[in-house]
């Protein structure tokens, strides 16, 4: 096919660039960067606006979001106040790629099936020309363009080319006019729900039974119809997946599959070479897969071997991890396999739902000699934070050992959890801010407000988990009158108190001992300066 005469066009000087950077719910973040490196969002009057946390501004940043539709009429019309930086030149190249590949007819469709429903699709064909243009285009994407796919740039444009080859296609046909079905005076069939799906402006499908066996006919015919029997060679990948024990902790296996070098959507379970499935591997590539497994993990063995991942030499098809060798694997060799360009992919369920963190606090009094028996104002309490994963706590061993951790993983309650890289950073901060000395020498009860409300927790993008407060806390800060007690008249002053009077000079010592104000609010004539001098008497006395 032909393709765009310059992939990447040389930036102009400007002094604001506009950058994009793709994400994996298939959205786009726009933003603007001056010379100095200051993001904004001054210029942008599309997308929705939102908040979100850049690696690149070390912090959150103010963005547009935008969706595929969006990113194709953008790169049609860029704003003209912004010269495109380099993530938004890369993906503007990855636009002309696919509209030309639309274009030429290179697009056949697709019926795929996640997250419970059927979705209608028209899906990329991959010639070498096109396959050489994504390559350049990733070789030249910046760190920012790939940093929600952890700075792997050929995931970035993988994940990307085919959202824009969809949406491309789809939305010439709509403008076109085109039906591919005609509308259904009947209960519609599977064939004609695909056929109005790939016009629609969604890709979602209507529920129906038939779409199972309609997707495995139209494999077979876009197969034969491209052509799809190359004689690709199949790259090593690895699954992890965590299957239930009998003594009830989940066990990790490490399994060997094989991914199509043409097509990273095209993955088997090696297993099928040896047990008599193998077939599969011929119907869709010419190449030899034992000869690509038996190679390519000969290759990696002894990176593995450092951890003690050993797999059967005659017929490698998976290896249970022991906790010790899971760990070394999760945090050591994982990283390294990814350096090389070898896929690891986690278990469904730690993708689906990462495992939270949350502070836990427990709050102890100091109790002091004071009237009111309370301490004073800046040594209220003392705070123990813990982390915890879910509602298990964090031993300080635990604790230590995720923060020498190169990967967020590790093996809490006998079952492994994957963190967010982020969420560790931020616990890490808050809990070393929190333990220094002059955090644990004391608190008041601002402190003791702020912590046991989440506040402390919500200002560092933290979650509060189980808060533990002692006796004489929980009595201050829960409702009913054990919050306070009511103070004697004191031995300097001649006349007594009345009972309401001894209330309030309670109070008053209560609030003076916590170092608040408060306000008597008691009506004219009923004693509010003699509560006072009560108080000031009564201080005195101590």
């Amino acid at each position: 096919m032909s393709e765009p005469a310059t992939i990447l066009p040389a930036a102009k000087a400007s002094t604001a660039s506009l950058e994009l950077v793709w994400q994996e719910d298939a959205t786009a973040l726009a933003f603007s960067r001056t010379d100095d490196g200051a993001l904004s969002v001054e210029g942008l009057s599309f997308g929705l606006p939102s908040t979100v946390e850049l690696p690149v501004a070390g912090g959150e940043v103010e963005v547009r979001r935008i969706d595929a539709r969006e990113l194709v009429r953008l790169a049609e019309s860029p704003p003209r106040s912004l010269e495109p930086g380099d993530s938004a030149r890369g993906l503007f190249a990855l636009v002309a790629v696919a509209r030309n590949a639309v274009a030429e007819g290179l697009v056949h469709p697709h019926l795929d099936h996640g997250d419970g429903w059927w979705y209608a699709f028209w899906g990329a064909t991959l010639d070498e020309s096109i396959q050489e243009s994504l390559a350049r285009i990733a070789a030249a994407l910046p760190a920012v363009a790939t940093s929600a796919f952890a700075g792997d740039a050929r995931a970035t444009v993988d994940d990307l080319y085919p959202v824009l080859v969809d949406q491309i296609a789809r939305d010439r046909l709509r403008g076109s006019g085109v039906r591919l079905a005609s509308p259904a005076r009947r209960r519609a069939s599977a064939l004609e729900l695909f056929l109005a799906g790939l016009t629609a402006a969604e890709a979602v499908l209507p529920r129906h039974s038939g779409y199972g066996a309609l997707e495995r006919r139209l494999s077979r015919w876009v197969d034969d119809g491209l052509g799809r029997l190359s004689a690709a060679s199949w790259r090593l990948a690895f699954h992890l997946d965590e299957r239930p024990a009998e003594n009830g902790s989940p066990t990790l296996f490490l399994e060997l599959w094989l991914q199509a070098e043409d097509d990273p959507t095209l993955a088997l379970p090696a297993g099928l070479l040896w047990s008599g499935d193998g077939g599969v591997f011929s119907f869709l590539r010419a190449s030899d897969p034992r000869r690509d497994l038996i190679r390519r993990l000969a290759d990696l063995e002894p990176l593995l071997a450092e951890v003690g991942v050993t797999f059967e030499i005659a017929e490698p098809v998976e290896l249970e991890l022991d906790p010790d060798v899971a760990a070394s694997f999760l945090r050591e060799t994982m990283p390294r396999l990814e350096e090389r360009g070898v896929p690891v992919l986690l278990p469904a369920a730690w993708l689906r739902a990462p495992s939270s963190l949350r502070i836990d606090l427990t709050a102890t009094s100091r109790r002091s000699t004071r009237a009111s028996g309370l301490l004073s104002p800046a040594t209220l309490a003392r705070f123990d934070w813990r982390l915890a994963i879910g509602d298990v706590a964090l031993t300080d061993e635990e604790l230590a050992e995720l923060a020498a951790a190169k990967q967020p993983f590790i093996r809490v309650g006998g079952r492994w959890h994957a963190l967010r890289e982020s969420d560790v950073e931020r616990a890490l901060r808050f809990l070393e801010r929190r333990r220094s000395p002059s955090e644990t020498s004391g608190a008041g009860i601002v402190d003791l407000v702020r912590a046991v409300s989440g506040l402390e927790t919500d200002e560092a993008g933290l979650e509060l988990g189980a808060v533990t407060l002692d006796k004489p806390l929980s009595e201050l800060l829960g409702d009913g009158e054990r919050r306070f007690r009511s103070l004697p008249t004191p031995a300097g002053m001649r006349f007594d108190l009345f009972p309401f009077q001894e209330r309030g000079h309670g109070w008053l010592r209560l609030l003076g001992d916590l170092g608040v104000g408060g306000i008597l609010a008691d009506d004219m004539g009923l004693g509010k300066t003699v509560q006072a001098i009560a108080m000031l008497v009564s201080e005195r006395e101590e």
